[in-house]
């Protein structure tokens, strides 16, 4: 019974993106799970802490495992983490076999409002079967001058083919993008896949797919780099005042290491990642994440470094509808992204302290949505945006360690 309790528990906490709390658990409950069940949960771990390689040695050892104790949908789950930890480790083939096992085994748990994003994901991992993995190769430390565009987002110069161009640099974005004018005009390799792309707006927008063999960001080549690409249209914003011509995402910082980026909009990238001891850092598949203390209470928020403004989601709305309710009146909350513009019901709460790690930092205003606009806002509390974190005079980015950090 013990151990029926501790993986209910666990599962649960993993599923609610609890992940912290999860990790936190799964430290304490060893003793109290079968091999089996630990090599599932260890899986997880290794996944959000961005070690792809260790977490399939775990998949692996539960797939061979002849008890079959474990339900589908738990092997569903060890599946889709699979697809994701060899998109990093550059193993497409092995991707697109998980993807395919996914939608002929295990369709029966995927929510159908996924199934779009799960054919999707098939096209992209098919059209990069033969590209290689990307990886980015350091010749010594990089120290680059970024500057902020009309949007405040900073933008990081690219070198390609012995041209330089400004693109947005954004955590936040899962894969990086680039218009299609910009992708003809720098001569990306095309891929014959299509694939549609949710915008903020709730419409589809007609996506393609391409790479560029290599380019330039201070002493780095970054090679083998996949990019959605866009209609200039979906990229352009205020009437066609505010343009972004390409971004580099998530997949690329990543691969960066270490990143620290003062307020002036220096970014120093060392040659080798240091060491730390914090552990507030995740990767919940292509969206970092980060823990975020509101109130003594540890939440996962999304960590955004291309969003101006820091946004709470509606867990945080349940979690703290009465004490809202009866401070603040309900009004319309506008934002944009790619696609256009939205307006959906919430708030303006006043004067919200938030703390990530030892770092404490009182916002004037904050937005708060009543409802999800996008589907990896269900359950997370919020997201982390430049308010926060350009008060400081340092961030630490480590995906080596998993740390964020500021001073």
């Amino acid at each position: 019974m013990a151990q029926s309790n501790a993986y209910e528990k666990l599962y649960k906490l993993y599923n609610d993106k609890k992940y912290f709390k999860f990790i936190s658990e799964l430290k304490s409950e060893q003793t109290n799970l079968t091999e089996e069940q630990k090599n599932a949960f260890n899986a997880f771990y290794y996944n959000l802490i961005n070690k792809g390689a260790e977490s399939e040695k775990c998949i692996d050892k539960v797939m061979h495992s002849s008890s079959g104790a474990l339900h589908d949908s738990l092997k569903k789950d060890l599946y889709s983490i699979s697809v994701i930890n060899n998109v990093y480790l550059g193993d497409y083939g092995k991707s697109i076999d998980r993807t395919k096992i996914l939608l002929k085994d295990y369709h029966q748990f995927i929510k159908e409002k996924d199934k779009d994003d799960y054919e999707n994901s098939l096209i992209i991992w098919n059209s990069l079967g033969d590209i290689g993995k990307q990886e980015v190769v350091k010749t010594g430390d990089s120290k680059i001058n970024m500057k902020r565009d009309l949007a405040g987002l900073y933008n990081i110069p690219v070198t390609y083919n012995s041209e330089t161009h400004d693109f947005v640099f954004d955590t936040g974005a899962n894969f990086s993008t680039i218009t299609e004018t910009y992708a003809k005009k720098l001569n990306l390799i095309f891929s014959d896949g299509k694939i549609k792309v949710d915008a903020i707006t709730g419409k589809k927008i007609d996506a393609k797919i391409a790479y560029a063999k290599s380019f330039f960001i201070g002493n780095m080549e970054i090679k083998n780099t996949v990019f959605l690409v866009l209609p200039d249209e979906d990229l352009s914003f205020a009437g066609g005042m505010y343009k972004i011509s390409g971004i580099i995402g998530l997949p690329v910082i990543a691969e960066m290491g270490e990143l620290i980026i003062s307020k002036e909009g220096e970014l120093t990238i060392p040659l080798k990642a240091s060491e730390s001891e914090i552990n507030n850092f995740l990767l919940d598949g292509f969206t970092p994440i980060v823990e975020v203390d509101y109130k003594n209470n540890p939440m996962c928020f999304t960590f955004d470094t291309g969003a101006k403004m820091t946004l709470l989601y509606s867990p945080f709305f349940e979690e703290y509808k009465a004490e809202i309710t009866s401070q603040y009146t309900i009004e319309d909350i506008g934002f944009g992204g790619a696609g256009g513009d939205v307006k959906v019901p919430g708030y303006y709460l006043k004067d919200v302290e938030l703390k990530v790690s030892d770092d404490i930092m009182l916002i004037s205003k904050v937005s708060l949505l009543c409802v999800p606009v996008k589907d990896n806002e269900e359950l997370m509390y919020g997201n982390l945006g430049q308010d926060f974190i350009s008060r400081f005079d340092y961030m630490t980015i480590n995906f080596k360690s998993m740390s964020v950090n500021f001073k």
